[in-house]
């Protein structure tokens, strides 16, 4: 395969993710949902001036925006939904022993035992 031209890669992950937009109207079960929420972009290291100011501008417009629409899209469609919002992680970190797994059991627990 060719190499993926510059922005090819975030544009099949945006279409994909509009594809996948799940419908939780229909959901009447309690739902638990994880968000890891970025403050800000990756910027690499070795970044110039201007790829950091790109990748910042694209985060305000597009990657900020977009994290918030899934979390609202979530809070306003799941009758029984709640959030956990997993802020200064990363996605894999529940895999892992630390603060973020510990707080993942917690409220997994929490969610599973707790009267409702």
């Amino acid at each position: 395969m060719p190499p993926a031209l510059p922005g090819d890669s975030l544009r099949q992950i945006v279409r994909a993710s509009r594809v996948a937009d799940p419908d939780y109207t229909k959901v009447s079960a309690p739902a638990l949902a994880f968000f890891v929420i970025y403050e800000t972009t990756y910027i690499p290291a070795d970044a110039g001036a201007e790829l950091r100011a790109r990748l910042l501008k694209r985060w305000e417009e597009y990657g900020k925006p977009f994290q918030q629409h899934r979390i609202a899209h979530f809070v306003r469609d799941m009758r029984k939904g709640e959030v956990i919002e997993l802020h200064d992680a990363e996605h894999g970190d529940f895999l892992q022993a630390g603060p973020v797994q510990t707080r993942t059991v917690r409220e997994m627990r929490r969610f599973l035992f707790s009267e409702s």
